[in-house]
């Protein structure tokens, strides 16, 4: 295993200047992730292992904390630091800023599952629709899969969708919480489990707030009866901050950290994490989402 600190990889905005402290590698989080996740980790973005870069400064690359399978994210229209309650996060300004992988996700051919927890804080925008990660070109495309943030939404505010039929429509699965118990301006963790073995309605793809499952009663979903049940085999890139497919629903506000593990987390692994990434954000677990 690459530690991700020191070396090639031992500056998340740049290789050329800035040292990332002996004691980060011994934090808390990062080792709680990398326990939690074991070998089924396939990034770790961390914002707060950005050394280099002064606040307001552009950031050009987001390194991988352990670098297992360096998936790094680099980007042309470059995001800023910015901070949220003193801490250092990466912030999306809404019309131009995104990033992406370097290479082809190849990392999720074989994979049925995939766990993601991040932390966002959502400012107001012109796109009622703001898209966090996006992998596929559209959601909607076969094998893949998008994160969205909706302002203004009655019925979802928290918008989490993956397909596989070839079928149009409604032949997907969606799966967020409502406008009504979350909102989207409020610093969040936010997470959700993607399940390729799993029959189709209510089980494919199961949401998370601030440590906690969304209670189904709460759950905005859509999505057909068909069983989403063959590993991904997309090769696109992921995207950070927009819709791959076109310039739009681009994402305005910060995103502190990004977490992917290759299967289905429990709720006891997703609330410790989500608590985590509160507490590392000065939020404190168990934050309201509302």
């Amino acid at each position: 295993m690459k530690s991700g600190f020191g070396g090639r990889h031992g500056n998340f905005s740049s290789r050329s200047t800035g040292k990332i402290r002996v004691e980060d590698k011994s934090s808390n989080f990062l080792n709680l992730v990398k326990h939690t996740a074991g070998d089924d980790l396939l990034f770790c973005l961390d914002s707060l292992s950005i050394k280099d870069i002064a606040v307001g400064g552009t950031i050009t690359n987001w390194f991988d904390a352990w670098d297992v399978f360096n998936t790094n994210f680099t980007a042309t229209d470059k995001p800023t630091l910015d901070l949220y309650n003193g801490k250092p996060v990466v912030s999306f300004n809404g019309s131009s800023n995104f990033m992406s992988t370097a290479a082809n996700a190849t990392q999720l051919n074989s994979k049925t599952a995939l766990s993601l927890v991040y932390f966002s804080k959502n400012e107001s925008s012109a796109d009622a629709l703001q898209a966090v990660m996006e992998y596929g070109t559209y959601w909607y495309n076969m094998n893949g899969f998008s994160l969205i943030l909706a302002r203004g939404e009655s019925n979802f505010a928290v918008y989490n969708g993956q397909r596989q039929h070839p079928d149009g429509g409604a032949a997907g699965h969606i799966a967020g919480a409502d406008g009504v118990n979350v909102t989207v301006n409020n610093p969040l963790a936010l997470g959700v489990v993607f399940n390729r073995n799993a029959p189709g309605t209510g089980l494919a793809t199961k949401p998370y707030v601030n440590g906690s499952p969304v209670a189904t009663s709460n759950i905005y979903n859509v999505g057909a009866t068909y069983n989403i049940d063959s590993a991904w085999e997309s090769n696109d890139k992921l995207h950070l901050g927009k819709r791959i497919g076109g310039s739009i629903l681009h994402l305005n506000g910060s995103i502190g950290c990004f977490i992917a593990i290759t299967r289905v987390l429990t709720d006891g692994e997703m609330s410790r994490l989500q608590n985590a990434v509160l507490n590392r954000y000065n939020v404190g677990a168990g934050a309201s989402p509302t």
